[in-house]
């Protein structure tokens, strides 16, 4: 028994002796190296977000056209001196990956997963993988669009890191174009040149082929911001704020709201809000930008009550509301849009100027045709248009929203106008 002790200690001290993995050795410069590797996404649209990643990215509604037909087209994406050559069909898109002239693969159906090994500028081969999704336009028209559907995933410091080609060029790493998640995030902010970690601050870059992470510590003044505890609505699960060339996600959960940010001036880029099934997107609409002093923290006041910001024309009795003439912006002036699992679809009233007395009563609905395909979910909104019957103007206008109060408890509404 005492000779099994004396060898369980011997083994407890070889364990502490064991070499730390290699991101907890940083090199003479400081910095620590973090390999990553290729993780195909070849799944259907992520369960929140209508998206084919697993993580949603700020370039997730984002595609690339390949072309309505002809020969010998490129895909934009970085393949050596070959490059990816394509050729549109009336059923199928036939690819060329390599540049030899052969067709190494097909894209039939809605969606295909189409992998490759791309050649870096500097000769290195990569796995990739990409997404080509057939659109029907209307009539015979056939569209092909693409978007990558691949991340590189390695950890660091404990915590899951996962790499994103976001504007699927199949280059990774560039400031801004590109995406990271940190955690178990469902959501990916864009690439910059500092990044935080576990509630601290680093220097980060990548190298072109998305296998090598390098991260050093960052040394300067830091402050906070609490986005979270003085949201007034459901789940805040995405809150990208951006400072000069980096980018931070500060949807913090649990009761740590606040998040390490360095010293400056920050706007608030994008964002979600969920509670099952409803949710919708935030852009920064007149939000103010936020100032992170050091050792201070920010707090941000926004989320509902959520108005109905609108405007109108009237030609005669009828009455035009175009898409773009409606907006639901919340209590800090940022704009809630993308709503799931469908569009604002708000009462129209419509009363008589003078007398108050409602002369119309309708609603403002989704549908229409055109635009630019997304891959991911979307609507188009039609342009409302109606008559008053029976009734001469002037008149005034009003709009309520009903159906998000899983998202804010209250009514959308707009002012009478």
């Amino acid at each position: 028994m005492a000779r099994f002790l004396r060898l369980a200690g011997l083994a407890a001290g070889l364990a502490f002796s064991l070499p730390a993995p290699a991101e907890d050795k940083p090199n003479a410069e400081g910095w620590y190296t973090v390999d990553l590797k290729f993780v195909p996404c070849t799944g259907t649209r992520s369960k929140e977000g209508y998206e084919f990643l697993p993580v949603t990215t700020p370039h997730s509604l984002d595609a690339v056209k390949v072309s309505t037909s002809g020969q010998n087209q490129s895909l934009p994406i970085q393949n050596g001196d070959q490059g990816i050559k394509v050729t549109s069909l009336e059923t199928s898109l036939e690819i060329d990956l390599n540049g030899d002239g052969r067709i190494d693969a097909k894209a039939k159906g809605k969606d295909s997963c189409i992998p490759a090994r791309l050649i870096a500028k500097d000769g290195t081969p990569y796995d990739y993988m990409f997404r080509v999704t057939r659109v029907e336009t209307g009539g015979s028209t056939i569209e092909w669009i693409f978007q990558r559907s691949c991340t590189m995933e390695g950890t660091f410091d404990k915590t899951r890191i996962r790499l994103v080609d976001d504007n699927s060029d199949g280059v990774y790493g560039q400031i801004g174009s590109d995406a990271i998640a940190i955690g178990n995030t469902e959501h990916a902010a864009p690439f910059g040149t500092l990044l935080n970690v576990n509630q601290k601050i680093y220097q980060v870059r990548s190298n072109s082929t998305g296998t090598r992470l390098e991260l050093k510590p960052w040394e300067g003044q830091t402050g906070k911001i609490d986005a979270t505890r003085q949201f007034a609505g459901q789940k805040l699960v995405w809150a990208v704020f951006k400072g000069a060339d980096y980018w931070f996600d500060c949807a913090a959960g649990g009761k740590d709201t606040e998040i390490v940010v360095p010293v400056g001036r920050y706007r608030m880029e994008m964002g979600r809000v969920y509670h099952r099934p409803q949710g919708a997107r935030i852009r920064t609409g007149s939000l103010p930008d936020v100032e992170v002093k050091a050792g201070e923290v920010a707090r941000i006041e926004w989320g509902g009550p959520v108005k109905i910001a609108f405007s109108y024309n009237f030609e005669g009795r009828i009455l035009k509301i175009a898409p773009d003439q409606l907006q639901a912006v919340g209590r800090g002036g940022e704009v809630y849009w993308r709503f799931e699992p469908e569009d604002l679809t708000p009462k129209v009233h419509i009363r008589n100027q003078a007398t108050k007395k409602i002369v119309h009563r309708g609603n403002i609905v989704g549908g229409g045709k055109g635009g630019t395909y997304h891959p991911a979910w979307w609507v188009v909104r039609s342009e409302y248009s109606e008559q008053v019957k029976n009734e001469e103007g002037p008149f005034e206008v009003y709009l309520e929203e009903d159906q998000f109060t899983k998202l804010f408890p209250d009514f959308m509404i707009g002012d009478w106008k």
